[in-house]
């Protein structure tokens, strides 16, 4: 099970002023009840291993669209290589609408990230 998950979102990436920096891999993928520990609001940046890239099918935030480009992806980031258990990775997702107005492909973010370290800037959610 995933333990944290941030995207980019309509509003666009935070701006530094809109970082929460107590948010970092580490923290996210902490045990306990994240419930009340982030907020939509907040800002994160987290730099983390790649472990791998899944389209997805069919979900409420896609409304149910299992079409190319009207669904999101999930960048599996880990904090080492050898990580491999499903409680200590994050989920970042990348909507349709970032999708679009950067013209990026499952393919092609694929090729470009995946088993490697990478710097994400998002919204917790």
């Amino acid at each position: 099970m995933a333990v944290g998950i941030f995207g980019l979102f309509c509003g666009g990436a935070p701006d530094d002023n809109q970082i929460n920096y107590d948010i970092t891999l580490e923290a996210i993928i902490e045990q306990g009840d994240d419930e009340d520990r982030w907020s939509n609001d907040d800002g994160a940046e987290i730099t983390g291993y790649v472990a791998s890239i899944e389209a997805t099918g069919p979900e409420s935030c896609n409304c149910g669209s299992d079409v190319e480009g009207e669904t999101h992806f999930h960048i599996n980031v880990v904090a080492s290589p050898q990580s491999h258990s499903d409680c200590s990775r994050v989920i970042v997702e990348i909507t349709p609408r970032w999708q679009h107005l950067k013209n990026w492909t499952f393919d092609q973010v694929k090729n470009d990230i995946e088993h490697k370290w990478v710097k994400f800037r998002g919204w917790m959610f």
